[in-house]
């Protein structure tokens, strides 16, 4: 039983490390929340991989390697590998400023290297387990695909907690006189920098290098690939189309998206006591029972009051 229990504490041991190890090389391409976003370098990939290179010593070291990797990867096509993770990556906001081909290479060097330093601390620890490697593997193999659907959800989020204020001001600013255009310039304006704030600035330059208001919208749609926006885009693709008043329609989305968040909320706090049972169960109550009925226990064990 005991060497059971020192056998689960070893594999959690790797466990844990092989996630720090994970997570500090990826950590690397994370754009941090509380860093201020320069709008200028938005869809500039190479100066934002030179903002990287002198803000991380790391990612200055391993994004020669993993270029090389890359362009092996090239003769191969995979077109419809790359159009995938590419998607995803736009929705990600490009953490790290990588191509798909970038990301593949860092997922085969984390294929390679985390199981090596596995089976080296396993050997130091003279422990032969072979399904362990396994295991390794296919951890160091999904594990960059788990971040980088967890970049997506938080940059879903980000937007998600801005799109009712945003829609506001761009609701009062077009019932105020202004254009689309100007209203969408003072949200960028107004707003504390953050994903929405992005997407709507990229969706300001694509206009004007000359593309539509309607080929902006849709664009911002496919990139950020999020279903409240996706309906909000097409609603004023609509409009535009059918050349209706966008303040009315504003003010029904503005409203939709307000009652949609409230129900949310509401949702989020009855599955509260839900989520709170495990916890209760498990640690809170076993420690009240310790401590009101393990004196007695003690008491009777000894022989008695």
């Amino acid at each position: 039983m005991g060497s059971l229990i020192i056998l689960a504490l070893i594999y959690s041991f790797f466990f844990i490390a092989f996630y720090l190890i994970g997570a500090g090389i990826l950590s690397l391409f994370e754009k941090k929340e509380e860093e201020p976003v320069d709008l200028d370098m938005l869809g500039q990939l190479e100066k934002k991989r030179e903002k990287f290179m002198r803000a991380y010593p790391l990612y200055r070291f391993l994004m020669p390697w993993v270029r090389k990797l890359a362009k092996l990867h090239e003769r191969f096509g995979l077109k419809e590998y790359q159009n995938n993770i590419t998607q995803k990556l736009v929705s990600a906001g490009n953490p790290g400023a990588l191509s798909a081909l970038e990301f593949l290479a860092i997922k085969e060097l984390l294929l390679i290297f985390t199981p090596i330093i596995g089976i080296l601390i396993l050997k130091m620890l003279s422990i032969e387990v072979a399904w362990y490697y396994i295991i390794l593997f296919m951890l160091a193999y999904f594990y960059a695909d788990q971040w980088l659907k967890d970049q997506i959800k938080k940059r879903h989020k980000g937007i998600w907690r801005g799109l009712p204020y945003s829609l506001d001001l761009i609701t009062l600013s077009v019932e105020a006189g202004l254009d689309f255009s100007a209203a969408i310039n003072k949200v960028v304006d107004k707003m504390k920098a953050g994903p929405l704030v992005e997407e709507l600035f990229h969706m300001q330059q694509q206009i004007k290098l000359g593309s539509t208001r309607r080929d902006a919208l849709k664009a911002m749609a496919d990139r950020v690939n999020m279903q409240d926006l996706s309906a909000i885009c097409t609603s004023l693709i609509q409009a535009d189309q059918l050349g209706t008043s966008l303040g009315p329609i504003l003010r029904v989305l503005s409203d939709q998206m307000r009652i949609k968040r409230m129900q949310i909320a509401e949702k989020t706090a009855m599955q509260a006591p839900v989520k709170m049972l495990l916890p209760l169960v498990g640690f809170i109550f076993p420690a009240v029972f310790v401590m009101l009925f393990g004196p007695i226990i003690i008491k009777l064990l000894q022989g008695g009051f």
